[in-house]
């Protein structure tokens, strides 16, 4: 069976707006989140990363991967 969901790549900068968009974009029935890209931008690259791979881990995703981004 055809996996109809459109593929998605969130690029963020996570901060408690974009944290909503991965739980969002996780979660949606029509999308399917590949990866995120963790930036420096409202924090630091470290706190960014960090915050994406907490909230997958609370939400117990698996099988989304982040990846570190643009330093600055």
């Amino acid at each position: 069976m055809a996996d109809d969901r459109i593929p998605i790549w969130l690029d963020c900068d996570p901060g408690q707006d974009d944290l909503h968009a991965i739980i969002f974009t996780k979660f949606h029935p029509k999308l399917k989140l590949l990866g995120i890209t963790a930036v420096h931008g409202n924090a630091t690259l470290d706190r960014t990363f960090k915050n994406a791979s907490r909230v997958l881990k609370a939400c117990n995703v698996k099988d989304v991967k982040v990846y570190a981004g643009a330093e600055k």
